[in-house]
C-alpha cells in the first residue's frame, strides 16, 4: 500500500493548495458564490418540503405515495450515479496524461487503481448529494424523525455511492480492455439511434393516465407500471430507501439491517473490482494508448471537412477554428458520450410527457406544467453550457499561446466559441420546447413566450458559461469533470440556475395572475407581458455582452 499512500499524499497537498489558493479570489466572490449556494439549497429544502407536506396531506394514499417516491427517487439517483460514474472514469482511469505518468513510475497497478478509483468517485458523486441532504432534510422534518435520523443518513450514503461507482468503473473496464476503441463511436451512435427509436414509438402508444378528474392522478394504481422496477428487492436503491423508511415505520434495529446489506455488499464490490483491476486495468490501458496512436483515418473527421462548405463565406481562419472546435469534440469521448447521456435523459423525458394530460388539467396545474417545462428545457440547456462550453478554454491547455501567436485577434477567437455554441444551442433546444409544448397542447401564446424566452436564453447561457470558462482557467487539468468542479465552475453553475429561475419566474407571474387567480384584466396582462420581454431582452443583452467583455480583457492580461 505504499503506493497508494504516496498517491494519496500527493493528492492531499493538492486539495489543501486548492483550498488555500481560494484565498487570491476576492472576498465578495467568495460571499457571493457561497450565499448562492446556500439560496440554492434553501430553495430546493423548501421544494421538497411543500411536496413531502402536500402528499403527506392526501387522505388514505399520502403516506403510501411518499414511500414509492422515496423509492423512485433513489433507484433514479441509483442510475444516474452508475452512468456519471462511467463517464468520469473513463476519463479519470484512461484518458488522463496523469495515469500515464503514474504507470511510468515505480507503483504498483493496485495503489494506481485505488487512487483513480477514489478519485472517480468524488468528482461523479459530490453534485449527488450536494443535492440529497436537502431533500432527505425535509423528509425528515416532515415525519419528525429523531436527530439520530440525519446522522445515519451519512452511513446510509457512503456504501450506497461505492456500489454505484464499482458497477460503473467495472462497466467501463470491461468496455476499454474488450471493445475495441475505434467501435466506441459507433456503439454510441447505435445506442443512441436506439433511444430515438423507443421516444418514436412512445408517441404511439396509448396514455398510461387519462382521468376524469384530478383526484385520479392521485390514485397509486395508475402509477403501478413506474413504481414496480423500483422496489425490486435485488436493488441496493431499494434497500436505502427501505432502510431509510424503517426509521418511520419498524425501527432501529431493522434500519440497521439494511444498512448492514448495504456496507457488506459495498465491501464485496469493492474487493471484487480490485481483483478485476489487478487482471484488467492495466492490460486495457495498454490496448486504449495504443488504440489512440493507431488511429489514422477518421471518418466523422473527414465527413466535417466535406461540410465545410455550410460555413464557406466566413474568413479562412475563422472556418478553420470552427472545423477544430467540431473535430476536438469529437475527437474526445468523454465529451461526446456525455453528450449522448444528455440526449437519452430528453429522451426518456419526451417518451412520457404525453402522459401529463395536459388538456383536462384545472388552470392552475396548466399553468404549473407549461412553466415547468420552459424551466426543465432552459435548466438542460444551462447544464449542458456549463458542462461542455464551460471548459473549452482550458481544455485547450498550454498550447493557447499557438492561438495567441496566430494572427487574430483574442476577441475573435472568444466570438468564435460563442457563436458556434449559440448556433448549435439553438439548434437543440428551440426544436425541443417546440415539439414539447406542441406534445402539451399549450396555447400560441405561451408557445411564442416560451419561444422568445428560449432564444434569448441561449445567447445569455452561453455567454455566461463561455466568459467565465476565460475568466477561471485551470490548463493544468485535462479532465473536464475536474474543470466544472472548480470554483469558476460553481459559480457558473450558480448564475445559470438564478437566470434561469428569473427568467422563468418572471414570465409565469403574470399568466399566473391572469389565468389562474384572475386578479388583472386582459388589456392589464398583455401590458405586464410586453414589460415582462423587454425586461427579459434587457437583462439577456447585459448577461451576454458583460461577461464576453470581462473574458477578452482577462485573456489580454493573462500570461502563457
Amino acid at each position: 500500500m505504499h503506493s497508494l499512500s504516496a498517491i494519496l499524499k500527493v493528492k492531499f497537498n493538492i486539495l489543501n493548495n486548492k483550498l488555500h489558493s481560494i484565498r487570491k479570489h476576492s472576498t465578495f466572490k467568495i460571499l457571493f458564490v457561497g450565499f448562492s449556494s446556500f439560496i440554492f439549497l434553501a430553495g430546493l429544502f423548501l421544494f421538497a418540503y411543500k411536496l413531502f407536506a402536500m402528499l403527506q396531506a392526501i387522505q388514505g394514499v399520502g403516506i403510501v405515495l411518499i414511500s414509492r417516491i422515496l423509492f423512485l427517487f433513489f433507484f433514479s439517483l441509483f442510475c444516474m450515479l452508475i452512468f456519471s460514474n462511467i463517464i468520469v472514469a473513463y476519463s479519470t482511469m484512461y484518458g488522463s496524461e496523469e495515469v500515464e505518468f503514474l504507470f511510468s513510475m515505480p507503483l504498483n497497478y493496485k495503489g494506481i487503481f485505488i487512487s483513480r478509483f477514489i478519485e472517480t468517485l468524488v468528482l461523479s458523486s459530490w453534485t449527488f448529494v450536494f443535492l440529497l441532504v436537502p431533500f432527505m432534510s425535509a423528509y425528515g422534518i416532515i415525519k419528525a424523525l429523531p436527530w439520530y435520523f440525519y446522522i445515519s443518513l451519512i452511513f446510509f450514503f457512503i456504501p450506497f455511492l461505492f456500489i454505484s461507482a464499482v458497477i460503473g468503473i467495472t462497466l467501463t473496464i470491461f468496455l476499454i480492455r474488450f471493445i475495441p476503441r475505434k467501435y466506441f463511436k459507433a456503439l454510441f451512435v447505435n445506442l443512441f439511434i436506439l433511444v430515438i427509436i423507443f421516444v418514436l414509438l412512445s408517441f404511439k402508444l396509448p396514455r398510461v393516465i387519462r382521468p376524469h378528474n384530478l383526484e385520479d392522478i392521485f390514485m397509486l394504481g395508475k402509477f403501478a407500471p413506474y413504481f414496480k422496477l423500483s422496489q425490486s428487492p435485488l436493488l441496493p436503491s431499494w434497500w436505502i430507501a427501505q432502510g431509510i423508511l424503517s426509521f418511520n415505520f419498524v425501527g432501529l434495529k431493522e434500519a440497521m439491517f439494511f444498512w448492514l446489506l448495504l456496507l457488506s455488499t459495498a465491501i464485496v464490490f469493492v474487493r471484487f473490482s480490485i481483483f478485476l483491476a489487478n487482471r484488467y486495468y492495466y492490460s486495457g490501458w495498454v490496448l486504449f494508448y495504443k488504440g489512440a496512436q493507431k488511429e489514422k483515418f477518421d471518418f466523422v473527421s473527414f465527413f466535417i471537412n466535406k461540410l465545410e462548405f455550410l460555413w464557406e463565406f466566413l474568413k479562412p481562419e475563422i472556418k478553420s477554428l470552427i472545423t477544430k472546435d467540431i473535430k476536438i469534440f469529437w475527437r474526445d469521448p468523454i465529451q461526446w458520450s456525455q453528450f449522448t447521456v444528455f440526449f437519452g435523459l430528453l429522451a426518456v423525458y419526451f417518451a412520457n410527457i404525453h402522459n401529463l394530460s395536459y388538456d383536462i388539467l384545472p388552470a392552475m396545474w396548466r399553468n404549473l406544467v407549461a412553466f415547468l417545462n420552459l424551466g426543465s428545457t432552459t435548466l438542460t440547456l444551462g447544464s449542458l453550457c456549463v458542462r461542455f462550453v464551460f471548459p473549452l478554454f482550458s481544455l485547450e491547455g498550454k498550447r493557447f499561446w499557438i492561438l495567441g501567436l496566430a494572427p487574430l485577434k483574442l476577441s475573435v477567437i472568444i466570438l468564435e466559441k460563442f457563436w458556434l455554441w449559440v448556433i448549435i444551442s439553438l439548434l437543440i433546444t428551440m426544436p425541443l420546447i417546440i415539439l414539447s409544448n406542441t406534445m402539451l397542447g399549450v396555447s400560441g401564446l405561451i408557445m411564442g413566450v416560451s419561444c422568445y424566452a428560449v432564444f434569448l436564453m441561449c445567447f445569455s447561457l452561453v455567454s455566461i458559461s463561455i466568459g467565465l470558462g476565460a475568466i477561471f482557467p485551470n490548463f493544468k487539468e485535462d479532465n473536464p469533470a475536474s474543470i466544472v468542479s472548480g470554483f469558476g465552475g460553481t459559480l457558473a453553475f450558480v448564475l445559470t440556475l438564478f437566470y434561469v429561475a428569473f427568467v422563468v419566474v418572471l414570465i409565469a407571474v403574470p399568466f399566473h395572475l391572469h389565468f389562474v387567480l384572475k386578479m388583472i384584466s386582459h388589456t392589464i396582462f398583455i401590458k405586464q407581458l410586453l414589460l415582462v420581454g423587454l425586461i427579459i431582452f434587457i437583462t439577456s443583452l447585459l448577461t451576454s455582452i458583460i461577461p464576453m467583455v470581462l473574458a477578452v480583457r482577462r485573456l489580454r492580461e493573462m500570461e502563457f
